[in-house]
């Protein structure tokens, strides 16, 4: 699932000033690699330092092999302990949109937290590789222009009608861009793909480290290549079978983002309220404040540039601040608190600042649109859903007593799919059925996860006999990113083999407002 960028701590002001420019016939199964894969190349990357880059070409369409290749973009960091090197951990970061080789370097560079220890550094060939259609992979889908809306979602019939005539020209455009790629990006090309790549680096069997929707793909190359799985840990768990069924309910509806996220806003205020004045917003009653607040829009704010703020543009940006629980105090809760004091004072400095995230936020963020463009070619390609806005409107009017604040905003990250121009030409499996692989699986979640909630993983790890689920006991999206107690046991099981006992709970870093 799209992940929103990670924001630097920020003043009030300067929160409001981003705020929301983070938010958005095959062959048989089984087979071996392409005839005759070769070893990928690697030299160092130009822009990468300490990083390796390589690239290995895969075809476009396996049904039709003379039908054009796709180059996978791939990185790695060597083991730095070759003598007693165990082989090489494939990491996907997610998205499906977000690249894997970037996401290495910013590893590699310290600016991010890594997801495996000094262990598995020094044992491990640590390998990216950037899904087909996404980040250095090529070619990219190109929807030639803005896929996000400068909506975070729509709230009313008329917006929805609206929104729905504007997504045509935008899947027009997707499907004039990407010409005959994308019925040839779906979830299933992608895991033929990392067999490929198993293939490529010499091993007999993939070991893997997937996040979020990277969790999703490991589950699919599982039931397609149960042989084949070495060790294979999931961070933040996909619904795999809600994900891969069939129906006419939104994919939230069956993944269930939307009560995750209320669940994680519910800690947020929860923890708002115990930290006092650590919090900058809400008092003694944050819970009651958000509503008072969200029952004030929209309102016209700034006396520079005024602009109308309304409830998605509010809802929407704590719908992406909520997956780090390190952005609570410096960036949420300042946010909020901003917006609240921009509703009293909407021509002051303040609400200056307000009016400028909207702006912002309706500029549009080019990285976002690459990513949300490659998640649309593949989610809405292989997956289920509403087949007219009616539909849409009902299962969305279905899930808001269930999360009355975030099932429009989870619902909407399909919504591009409704009238979708491709069809995957290598569709999911039906996912419904133990799979029973060669090799173990670790799952990891966190407890109150916004965006893969704890349920999704007790259901994914159904399908997996024999597989661990370890809990990190408190909220985010990517545990590795939450607590480096997941990452010590993720890290142990790569390099031993020896699987956490299942329920195995793990304590969080931090505490979003402590002292």
């Amino acid at each position: 699932m799209p992940r929103p960028r990670r924001l630097p701590a920020l003043g009030a002001i300067a929160a409001v000033v981003l705020f929301l420019a983070a938010c958005a016939a095959p062959p048989a199964a089984g087979g071996a690699g392409s005839p005759g894969t070769a070893p990928i190349r690697w030299a160092p990357c130009p822009d990468l330092p300490g990083v390796e880059c390589g690239s290995l070409e895969v075809p476009l369409d396996r049904a039709d092999p003379a039908g054009g290749t796709v180059t996978l973009a791939a990185a790695r960091l060597p083991a730095r302990d070759p003598e007693h090197r165990i082989g090489s951990v494939v990491l996907h970061r997610g998205g499906p949109g977000y690249g894997t080789v970037d996401y290495l370097g910013l590893v590699a560079a310290g600016t991010l937290p890594a997801p495996v220890d000094d262990a598995v550094r020094d044992r491990y060939d640590v390998v990216a590789v950037d899904q087909r259609g996404t980040g250095r992979s090529g070619p990219r889908i190109d929807c030639g222009g803005r896929v996000t809306d400068p909506v975070a979602y729509p709230d009313s019939h008329s917006a929805l009608t609206d929104r729905v005539a504007r997504d045509d020209r935008v899947r027009a455009r997707c499907a004039a861009g990407s010409g005959g790629a994308l019925a040839h990006v779906s979830t299933v090309d992608a895991a033929r793909d990392l067999d490929e790549v198993r293939a490529s680096l010499g091993e007999e069997r993939l070991d893997l480290v997937g996040q979020s929707y990277g969790t999703f793909l490991a589950v699919v190359y599982a039931d397609l290549f149960p042989d084949r799985v070495g060790r294979f840990v999931l961070d933040s768990v996909i619904d795999a079978p809600g994900r891969a069924a069939a129906g006419r309910s939104t994919m939230s509806a069956r993944t269930r983002p939307d009560v995750g996220t209320e669940e994680t806003l519910t800690e947020f205020l929860d923890a708002c309220r115990a930290g006092g004045p650590r919090c900058a917003f809400g008092g003694s009653d944050p819970a009651g404040a958000l509503d008072r607040l969200l029952a004030r829009l929209p309102a016209t704010v700034g006396a520079k540039d005024p602009r109308v703020l309304t409830a998605p543009d509010v809802v929407g940006q704590i719908g992406a601040l909520l997956y780090q629980p390190s952005t609570w105090r410096s960036t949420l809760a300042p946010f909020l608190g901003a917006v609240e004091q921009a509703l009293t004072d909407p021509r002051g400095a303040v609400g200056d600042a307000v009016a400028t995230g909207v702006a912002v936020r309706a500029a549009g963020d080019p990285t976002a649109e690459a990513v949300m463009s490659a998640f649309a070619a593949v989610t809405c390609s292989e997956t289920a859903g509403p087949g007219t806005a009616d539909e849409y409107a009902a299962s969305v009017d279905d899930r808001t007593a269930m999360a009355p604040r975030f099932a429009a905003l989870r619902a909407e990250e399909t919504l591009l799919c409704l009238g979708w121009p491709a069809r995957a030409a290598a569709p999911l499996p039906r996912l419904d059925a133990p799979i029973r692989t060669s090799g173990r699986v670790l799952l990891v979640n966190d407890r109150s996860d916004p965006a893969t909630p704890l349920p999704g993983a007790r259901a994914t790890q159904r399908l997996l006999p024999g597989s661990s689920l370890l809990v990190v006991d408190g909220p985010g999206h990517v545990a590795a990113q939450q607590s480096r107690c997941s990452v010590t046991a993720t890290s142990g099981f790569l390099v031993d083999g020896d699987l956490p006992a299942d329920g195995t709970v793990c304590p969080p870093d931090r505490a979003p407002f402590a002292p």
